[in-house]
């Protein structure tokens, strides 16, 4: 179940980013190329948001996800898993909002 809540946890991150949650940080970010560029695409958003909500479970729990050299593969498999659930996720939202005449 910890990783159902992390997974959710980087998507509510990314949501709130790219939908200017965090008004004041993603207008910093946003005079950025890069962070203009990265918060247009949810992928790209999920994989930063997962490898931080990696970080954040470490913080939060005392225990690293992995420790020693395989500290490494998995921050950056957690990050690319982050990523393709940020993107199916939106994708699917975007979908249905479709579907009941949103946008």
């Amino acid at each position: 179940m910890p990783t159902v809540w992390a997974l959710l946890a980087a998507y509510a991150i990314v949501f709130g980013l790219q939908n200017d949650k965090a008004k004041p940080l993603t207008d910093l970010l946003r005079r950025v190329g890069f962070f203009e560029r990265m918060l247009a695409c949810s992928y790209c958003t999920g994989f930063h948001c997962g490898w931080m909500v990696w970080l954040l479970t470490w913080g939060a729990t005392g225990v690293p996800p992995a420790s020693g050299w395989a500290a490494i593969p998995s921050l950056v498999l957690w990050a690319f898993a982050s990523a393709a659930w940020c993107y199916i996720v939106d994708a699917g939202v975007q979908f249905l909002e479709s579907q009941a005449g949103g946008n």
